[in-house]
């Protein structure tokens, strides 16, 4: 049980790296849309996009967690605070 609660936490790690780096590309491309960048608005949406999947990912993982243990309501308000 040990293994699978490691590779779960492990996923869960890199999940929330995936989200902090999806919030930083979503932030840049807004703050290019708010300078009127041409080529903010595929960006925009793009960034949206990865934040969304980042998000849902987190979420499902929080929502899966092996045996006995339960993820904590702080990872699951991470995803949701997105």
């Amino acid at each position: 049980m040990a293994h699978s609660t490691t590779d779960h936490l492990a996923a869960l790690d890199r999940a929330r790296d995936r989200l902090a780096a999806a919030k930083a590309a979503f932030t840049a491309a807004c703050e290019a849309a708010q300078r009127q960048d041409p080529d903010s608005g595929p960006r925009c949406t793009a960034a949206l996009a990865g934040l969304n999947a980042a998000r849902a990912e987190l979420r499902r993982l929080t929502d899966q967690a092996p045996g006995e243990w339960a993820i904590s309501a702080r990872a699951r308000e991470e995803a949701d605070r997105a």
